[in-house]
């Protein structure tokens, strides 16, 4: 028998029973009898899913007279005329005693938990308690009291509809209660009111909502946790940045300063992680925002790659760029996002490659109505991903060889962090491989040009538009374009692109830069990346350029295509033999391309003949100043080996207080300020600072800038310039500007800060630069408080 056919039949057999007291409840079986659409009805009045997966399970509320249904039946006067047995038996009363009450204060009583009391048990029968008959009178008689003439005033509902709490004998329940009429001959004679049980859903309803509740509350203690665990780190982290960057501030050799470089790329790569793990945590809470500023996409990608170069060549691989010259111009984006995307991508890249290397592409795909296209593409050569575990990759904490064995580190948010960046900035990582053949990641974005822009500098942040990455770029081949044929193709080659996507044959733009236009520049190298970039960027610059190996160096130089300069990868082979075979029948200017490590060599190979040299990887305005120079047989240049210098000393000296709790970035902070030419008072905790701005003011004197540690003993940095404000404030004297130091990553701890406390934020590990841009900022009156 169907859930439907038993509550029927318990409906008709309540019914039946209910006409001893009341003949006219006979009503009632039209209601039954018309039970189908209200059944419908109550269905979909439902107003959660767990109520209808609920009803699902135990059938719904609407079905008629469950046998733990209360069912209330009332005429048109709004007296009850009868009610089901489960409604006096779970009430404690007897079959009948509320028939005859006013509906709208039976309800009222009902609701408010006044009809029936736990106290009101009586144990006569522990098996079948009732309740005390005295205090079922009394109940009653305020009941009947309520009837039209009587002065008895109810509080509450006059109706039972919804989800309401009654005591019963089995103790607390909740009920759902919904009204249907009671049509009789096409006519309505009253109404019938069903609750349903429903003490178990409200349980799994409790359940569930303290479950989001546990779950919200250790999304917020992991996010707490990791901004601590994160300013601790950054902590130390602050000191071994800032002092790195110092001591390359100094006299060193180029040994000396290769170490350097390498304690300093190893604190970034911390810094890196520890971003990383900040960002999963904003993310995964949906706080994670766009800070939009003038941003030169081509000075990103060379600091990048140059940045990224050490790891690179620890390996033996090549990491190379190219960025098409039209884009060499500012758009207005995130550089921190745009940055951070391209060095996980990267990244993975060099991680997973062992032989070849990785190559980072930008291509202008279009630019109109102010704004520009842009096409990024991250090649590698490394082991490839298995298209089922392509979108895989993308996925939190995971690897792209997951097990106690694999043979490669990192902690698996790279990607999936590259993946919602790209997403929150417009776009989408489109990736192509296969196991063996090397990885393609793709996305395109559209940047606003920043002569176009009206809002440059606005911190709020900005949906850019979604654009899907095209599968082929091509372009008409100009007139003027020769040369470079085979680099294109040796290019294509070394990535053996699994889709077979043609790489884009590049027009000259009006606009490029054409001075080596009518040149010829022979390019010896065999590497499979930055080679074919050289020439690509010479062919940019209308070069008619020629891709050679060290075994026809001869015939390119003497034959009937004679080189205007001759440009050689080191890495090709013996560089002072091949110099020697060169100068052996030719005058042609000859420049070097060199690795970092192999600067010792310079001065042997300017003797040798060499006429200039390039470091890789290689910035495309290094190139061109060295084929300049060669082609004007200059002397022997490039990026001059960096030399010490002191800077000039300011026009306006600062007094500043340094306040910070740790010696370190005492040391460090002391460091920056006097190189920059100002003077600097310490103070180790906020109460000092306090006591050191109250010695200055009673000198006669004012500090101008405030350098304020948040996080400190005694009195943190918060409080402090709050204090310092005041002070100065009732002496009437000029705010200085204030600037936080802090390494905490929590958005709640701005949020603490009234505005106009802080007028400058600088985060740790501090950036040298940053500093010395606040205090020129500071001295030239371009940042001040706004009192």
């Amino acid at each position: 028998m169907t859930a439907a056919a038993l509550a029927l039949t318990a409906a008709t057999g309540t019914v039946l029973v209910s006409l001893v007291a009341s003949p006219s409840l006979l009503v009632g079986i039209a209601a039954v009898a018309g039970g189908g659409a209200l059944f419908e009805i109550g269905r979909r009045s439902a107003r959660r899913d767990i109520g209808r997966l609920y009803d699902a399970a135990v059938g719904s509320a609407e079905e008629g007279d469950g046998f733990g249904d209360l069912v209330i039946r009332c005429d048109t006067a709004g007296r009850i005329t009868s009610t089901s047995p489960a409604t006096t038996a779970r009430l404690g009363q007897p079959p009948g005693a509320f028939v005859g009450l006013d509906y709208s204060a039976f309800a009222a009583d009902l609701a408010a938990g006044e009809l029936f009391e736990p106290s009101d048990i009586v144990s006569h029968d522990v098996r079948r308690p009732r309740a005390d008959p005295w205090q079922q009178l009394r109940r009653r008689l305020t009941a009947l009291a309520a009837l039209p003439g009587h002065a008895v005033v109810h509080q509450g509902p006059n109706r039972l509809v919804g989800d309401i709490r009654i005591e019963t004998v089995d103790g607390p329940r909740w009920f759902s209660f919904s009204e249907a009429p009671i049509v009789e001959d096409g006519r309505i004679t009253g109404t019938r009111t069903l609750g349903r049980d429903i003490t178990e859903r409200k349980a799994i309803e409790a359940a569930l909502e303290k479950t989001r509740d546990e779950a919200e509350a250790a999304s917020a203690a992991k996010s707490r946790f990791l901004a601590m665990v994160s300013h601790e780190i950054r902590t130390p982290l602050n000191g071994i940045l800032g002092m790195t960057a110092l001591m390359q501030k100094t006299p060193l050799s180029a040994e000396q300063r290769t170490y350097a470089r390498a304690v300093e790329t190893s604190g970034e790569a911390l810094l890196t992680l520890i971003e990383d793990l900040l960002d999963f945590s904003k993310i995964e809470a949906g706080r994670l925002s766009l800070q939009l500023e003038p941003t030169s996409l081509v000075a990103i990608v060379e600091d990048l790659v140059e940045l990224m170069a050490p790891r690179a060549e620890m390996k033996g691989i090549e990491l190379a760029a190219y960025i098409d010259p039209r884009l060499d111009r500012l758009v207005l984006a995130d550089p921190t996002r745009v940055r951070q995307v391209l060095f996980n991508l990267a990244g993975n890249g060099i991680k997973f490659t062992a032989e070849g290397g990785v190559a980072i592409e930008l291509q202008m795909m279009e630019a109109a109505e102010g704004a520009v296209g842009v096409s990024f593409l991250v090649r590698d050569t490394g082991i490839g991903i298995a298209e089922a575990d392509q979108q895989r990759i993308f996925g939190e904490f995971e690897q792209a060889d997951p097990g106690p064995a694999r043979s490669h580190g990192g902690t698996g948010l790279g990607l999936a962090i590259a993946r919602e960046l790209t997403r929150l900035m417009g776009g989408d990582i489109r990736l192509v491989s296969a196991p063996g053949e090397g990885a393609s990641f793709g996305f395109a974005l559209h940047f606003p040009l920043i002569e176009a822009s009206a809002s440059i500098g606005s911190d709020a942040p900005v949906q850019l538009p979604p654009h899907e990455v095209a599968d082929t770029a091509e372009a008409p081949v100009s007139d003027g374009v020769v040369g470079a044929r085979a680099a294109l193709a040796l290019l294509a080659a070394s990535f053996a692109a699994k889709d077979e996507t043609p790489l884009p044959v590049l027009a000259a733009s009006p606009s490029a830069d054409r001075r080596f236009a009518g040149r010829r520049i022979l390019v010896v190298s065999h590497a499979l990346i930055e080679g074919p970039f050289l020439i690509r960027r010479l062919f940019d610059a209308g070069a008619d350029v020629t891709l050679a190996t060290q075994k026809d160096i001869e015939q390119e130089v003497v034959g009937s295509w004679q080189p205007d300069a001759v440009l050689i990868d080191a890495a090709a082979g013996d560089p002072l033999a091949v110099i020697e075979r060169i100068r052996a029948f030719s005058t042609t200017p000859v420049g070097i391309l060199i690795s970092a490590a192999e600067r010792p060599m310079l001065p042997e190979l300017q003797a040798a003949g060499y006429g200039a040299y390039l470091v890789k990887p290689v910035r495309a305005r290094s190139l061109s100043a060295v084929i300049e120079t060669l082609l004007g047989h200059g002397q022997f240049a490039a990026a001059a080996e960096p030399i010490a210098m002191e800077p000039a000393p300011p026009e306006h000296r600062l007094s500043v207080l340094l306040c910070d709790d740790n010696e370190i970035n005492l040391l460090l902070g002391r460091a920056l300020v006097e190189r920059a030419g100002h003077a600097v008072t310490l103070g180790a905790d906020g109460q000092k600072a306090l006591t050191a701005t109250a010695t200055m003011l009673a000198s006669g004197g004012s500090f101008d800038v405030v350098l304020m540690d948040l996080h400190m003993p005694e009195m943190d940095g918060i409080e402090a310039a709050r204090r310092i404000r005041a002070m100065i404030a009732d002496r009437d004297g000029r705010q200085p500007v204030i600037a936080a130091l802090t390494a905490d990553a929590l958005p709640e701890t701005r949020a603490r800060c009234e505005e106009g406390l802080f007028d400058a934020w600088l985060s740790k590990p501090l950036r040298p630069a940053d500093l010395e841009t606040l205090l020129e900022a500071s001295a030239s009156g371009a940042v001040a408080h706004a009192s």
